[in-house]
Formats: C-alpha cells, structure tokens, sequence
C-alpha cells in the first residue's frame, strides 16, 4: 500500500481526476487505481470528469491564442535590435530562446525576435564599417593636415 503525501483525500478534485486519467508513466498503477476509488467514494461521475479535463484543454487553448498575439513593448524591441550580437553570442541571455518562444506559442514574439535579431546584427556591421571608414578619414586628414616643413629643411640638404 503507498502512503502519498498529502494523501488523496486531502488532495483537491481535479488533482484527483488527473492521477485517475494519467497514465503508469506518471504515476504508479496502484495509485491510479485509489485515486479512481477516492473519485467514486467521492460521488465524481465519469460525465464530470470529462467536464473538468475538458476545461483543462479550453483552459490551455484560451492561454495558448492569448500568447500567440502577444508582441513586444517599443523599449523590448529597442532592447533586443541594440543587444543582437550579445544575444546571438550568449553574452547576454534573454528570458526565452527562440525555440521556448516558439514551443510556447508565443508567434508574433517569435517572429519579431527572429527579424530584430537580423536588423540588430545589420545595424551593427553597419556601425562597425562606418567606424572603421571614419578612422581611416580622419588618420588620412591629419596626415594631409600636417606641417612637415621642418622635416623636410631637416632631412634636404642644400646643393
């Protein structure tokens, strides 16, 4: 006999019917038996059982709509396009990976990632080469501003 804690009399109706509907990889088949037996001690039909489990799948459909619309704030998107290559280098981790995302039916979510991510990565070569081209411009600059006279009377000599 299995003593579970808290026991299935003190456990609350729909944990019960999901002991009594799960299966022997869950739970241990004795267990699935007495949390059948405690349903029928307690009056539970097999037509409200059906009612609680079936709340369950709308309760899950409900959430799993109310994700897949669910977008990110303008200071989120700012966030994510400014920190793109720390995220694509795991130097910075976000809340959810893609695929947590993804998995959680979180699709505009997933999808405005995916594109901040490339516009983000974008920005950054962009910002890097412009850097890259300023430094080059302005080292040429200084070189053509300066004053070699001196140099030169020092290095020609007179004929």
């Amino acid at each position: 006999m299995y003593k579970l804690e808290p026991p299935l009399e003190e456990r609350e109706l729909d944990e019960v019917v999901a002991i009594a509907h799960s299966t022997p990889d869950e739970w241990q088949q004795e267990v699935i038996e007495l949390a059948k037996q405690e349903l029928q001690r307690r009056n539970v039909s097999l037509e409200e059982q059906e009612n609680i489990i079936n709340q369950w799948y709308k309760n899950i459909e409900d959430w799993e709509n109310e994700n897949s619309t669910e977008s990110y704030s303008k200071w989120e998107m700012i966030k994510i396009l400014f920190l793109a290559p720390a995220y694509l280098t795991c130097i910075v981790t976000p809340d959810y990976s893609l695929t947590e995302l993804k998995a959680d039916n979180y699709l505009k979510k997933h999808k405005q990632r995916i594109i901040l991510l490339i516009a983000g990565t974008i920005l950054y070569f962009i910002m890097m080469a412009g850097l890259i081209f300023y430094i080059g411009y302005s080292s040429e600059r200084s070189t053509e501003k300066a004053d070699i006279t001196e140099w030169e009377n020092n290095r020609i000599s007179p004929n």
